[in-house]
């Protein structure tokens, strides 16, 4: 049995028995990582406070290659992002993120660049007065990157010119076509001038100033339909993102209780 020690972000943390808990998290050098942490939800344990999910730590653990679940012997906090916690978009689509690479990423496999991409993301989130949405956005895209499904979004697929700037995006191959090349096959759909320069952007500019752009809902709009298409063709697996759902929960909820309160002022 080795002793392994290394940084690492929590993803999830339930309830195991009666005072453990059990966690998922993203580890440097380990990949999807499976812990229980013994005696956690005691109130005079060491552990008590540090196990929160989306928090940065060096964990601890004993590693047994015949078991799923590894246990937890020492942790301390690297990293806690406290903006993220104080607003729900950010704390949602942070825990997006992780649920993402849980679902794309197998139990051993080690990718220091997805834990390097979800660090990053997770610090351009900790930032006061930042648009959560794009940050999320250009997560998807980078994520493609590192897992070997480049979208191939830098030249034409036909003739190689890196200037094109509209044409046509056969989601199926992932092949962009430059307006010249789109005159020739029928493959894929039309792709805006706009739209194409956004998403190069989120590809080519630093994650902690993405947030701060300002881009119009409908170029937003545009870039999330052109993920979905991809993810759909490419990674059935994804399917529909729990954390998603929540938020989209939340805001209905919330625009109901709204009309409710507005209801109620005109009616007084």
């Amino acid at each position: 049995m080795a002793l392994v020690k290394t940084e690492a972000i929590i993803l999830r943390s339930m309830k195991l028995g009666e005072t453990s808990k059990l966690l998922t998290l993203y580890a440097r050098k380990s990949g999807i990582l499976k812990l229980v942490a013994k005696g956690a939800r005691q109130s005079k344990s060491r552990l008590m406070g540090s196990l929160e999910p989306l928090y940065v730590v060096e964990v601890v653990y004993y590693e047994k290659e015949s078991r799923e679940l590894q246990i937890l012997s020492q942790v301390s906090i690297v990293y806690v992002p406290k903006y993220v916690f104080t607003d729900a978009d950010k704390t949602v689509l942070a825990l997006a993120c992780g649920e993402m690479v849980t679902r794309l990423e197998k139990p051993g496999d080690v990718n220091p660049g997805v834990y390097g991409l979800l660090r990053a993301t997770l610090e351009a989130f900790d930032q006061p007065d930042v648009d959560a949405r794009l940050i999320f956005l250009a997560f998807q895209l980078r994520l493609l990157e590192h897992i070997g499904l480049s979208p191939g979004l830098q030249k034409c697929f036909g003739c190689e010119t890196s200037e094109t700037s509209e044409g046509r995006y056969d989601f199926a191959n992932a092949r962009l076509y430059c307006e010249r090349c789109a005159q020739k096959t029928s493959q894929g759909k039309e792709i805006k001038k706009e739209t194409l320069q956004v998403l190069r952007e989120l590809l080519r500019l630093p994650l902690r100033k993405i947030g701060h752009l300002q881009w119009q809902a409908s170029i937003q709009a545009e870039i999330y339909r052109f993920l979905t298409s991809f993810y759909h063709y490419h990674l059935e697996e994804m399917g529909a993102l729990k954390s998603i759902a929540v938020l989209a929960q939340m805001k209905s909820l919330a625009n109901a209780t709204s009309s409710q309160a507005d209801s109620n002022k005109e009616s007084s």
